[in-house]
């Protein structure tokens, strides 16, 4: 582990202590010196190659773009302070905070019995299902009022989408159905 003063870990010094320096040439330079050795090792090329053709080659960001962008995110994310690195804006209010689920009593938790029994036909049963194949993902649900199909709906998500979100969006999609059948 690369260490910075005091034994810190070189990128939690980078935080506070001198990450606004982060922009200056001269620790370019020094976070490229500090990757050059083990890009050479790792790349088996000649001593003579220059440090951005070895991270080319390695396929590893460059150690001081990594910097940047491990700071930013502690800006952004922790410190809430919006950054901007190159040309590229981040505003705090476009991430996400995380939640903390351990914030509430676990007696106030609430679970959601899942059964494994078999579909009986009898009053109300709503099926999704979320899935990828040949790179298109997609999602559906259907609804069975006994045993009679009432409503289905299928959505295509972008290609770039994970089987788990088709997944989460078909379970979205029941959740809907049931919030609007509860208005009418």
């Amino acid at each position: 582990m690369l260490c910075g003063r005091g034994g810190a870990p070189l990128f939690l010094s980078l935080y506070g202590a001198w990450g606004h320096r982060l922009y200056l040439k001269t620790v370019e330079r020094f976070l490229n010196g500090i990757q050059r050795r083990p890009l050479i090792k790792i790349t088996r090329a000649f001593r003579t190659t220059s440090t951005d053709a070895l991270q080319v080659i390695a396929g590893i960001m460059p150690l001081a773009l990594k910097a940047k962008e491990v700071y930013s995110k502690f800006l952004v994310l922790t410190i809430k302070i919006n950054t901007r690195v190159e040309d590229r804006e981040f505003l705090c209010d476009d991430f996400e905070s995380k939640k903390d689920i351990y914030n509430r009593h676990p007696a106030e938790w609430i679970s959601i019995p899942f059964g494994t029994e078999d579909p009986d036909g009898e009053e109300i049963e709503i099926f999704t299902d979320g899935s990828g194949i040949n790179g298109q993902v997609g999602a559906t649900m259907v609804v069975y009022y006994h045993g009679t199909e009432i409503h289905s709906e299928i959505c295509r998500l972008q290609d770039s989408a994970t089987v788990f979100q088709a997944e989460t969006k078909g379970i979205h999609m029941a959740l809907e159905f049931i919030k609007e059948s509860k208005l009418a």
